[in-house]
């Protein structure tokens, strides 16, 4: 809240030559008083977002693999997360395999990436769908989910 203040206080010194009015934080310059144990983070906070949100291997030979997926987790938040694993979840999980995860007890700074590598490994012919879960340790934080689908030959 302070920045803004000041941002738009110095937008006004600059156009109109006023001074400012008083803060909002406190109406003078001292700092706020956090000895309550506000630290004045309100404004923080965590979100995980995963990519591709949707993929389909394509059809697959039982025995075999399909072609490898990366999904990117990236932490769009303003705060950081931990994120403990990537779990692939749903009935037909079985069909699907993690290569890779490269998100396991990473602790993601805003902004920052993760990849976890997903294969299509049929062990039956049909339609095959399962979600890749990224967990957070907050359990506050959305895990996002990614929807994965293959077809079993």
């Amino acid at each position: 809240m302070r920045s803004i203040w000041l941002v738009l206080c110095i937008f006004v010194l600059l156009g109109v030559g006023v001074g400012c009015p008083p803060s909002p934080d406190n109406g003078n310059d001292t700092p706020p008083d956090n000895s309550n144990g506000d630290d004045d983070n309100d404004d923080l906070f965590a979100l995980l977002e995963i990519s591709p949100a949707t993929h389909n291997f394509g059809a697959t030979f039982l025995g075999t693999f399909s072609a490898t997926q990366v999904f990117t987790v990236t932490n769009v938040g303003t705060a950081p997360v931990i994120v403990t694993r990537a779990e692939l979840v749903g009935s037909q999980a079985i069909h699907f395999n993690i290569l890779l995860d490269s998100c396991v007890d990473q602790n993601l700074i805003p902004f920052q990436i993760c990849t976890v590598s997903v294969q299509h490994t049929p062990q039956t012919p049909g339609t095959h769908t399962a979600d890749l879960r990224i967990v957070p340790l907050r359990i506050d934080v959305e895990p996002p989910e990614a929807t994965l689908l293959g077809q079993g030959l």
